[in-house]
């Protein structure tokens, strides 16, 4: 492997940026990086193959798992842990996500928390919302659409899904459970009595 120290900067891994000009960046891995050349971003940590790869004005992100925050470009503040968790994302703040492709169809968002495989996975442009649990909030009530643009919802149990895209606070507790709308809460599957 290549190892690269510079004047506040780390970088281990074959193709990561060689001229960066943010400061305090730490890249371990292949195709890290490479956008820094251009950007000021800084206090970036990524570890992983293509993690972090077009970072070029972001800040104080951590990025850690193969392909993880791979098109993050401006945002800030997002922590994002798993294989090609968050990896669409431009330009995305205030966002933790934890798990295998969690929240990885998102192209912006903000202030979202998700944890579990595929969590999330769909949502795009949604802010504040929370999402534990596999392929929590990752379809609608079909379980076939994407869950796209829900805010302000928590949606907690394996597979527990929103009622329809656009909801606001829709709160869904339970394995498999379904939304039931907008300010609406909802604890348990159809199967409860």
């Amino acid at each position: 492997p290549v190892v690269m120290i510079g004047q506040d900067y780390v970088g281990v891994g074959h193709g990561n940026i060689t001229n960066p000009i943010g400061p305090k960046n730490v890249f371990i891995g292949n195709r890290i990086g490479l956008a820094l050349d251009t950007g000021s971003g800084y206090w970036n940590f990524c570890g992983g193959e293509e993690c972090g790869m077009s970072l070029r004005d972001g800040f104080e992100n951590v990025f850690i798992g193969n392909h993880t925050g791979r098109l993050t470009r401006d945002g800030w503040y997002n922590t994002a842990v798993g294989v090609a968790s968050f990896k669409d994302n431009v330009d995305g703040i205030n966002n933790t996500v934890v798990g295998f492709g969690a929240l990885a169809g998102s192209a912006s968002g903000n202030s979202n928390t998700t944890v579990g495989t595929f969590s999330a996975n769909n949502a795009n442009g949604a802010n504040g919302f929370v999402a534990i649990g596999f392929n929590a909030m990752r379809c609608l009530a079909n379980g076939s659409t994407p869950c796209l643009t829900n805010e302000l919802g928590v949606y907690i149990g394996y597979e527990s899904r929103a009622s329809a895209n656009g909801t606001t606070i829709e709160i869904v507790i339970g394995w498999e459970a379904i939304g039931n709308g907008s300010n609406a809460v909802t604890i348990g599957n159809e199967s409860l009595s």
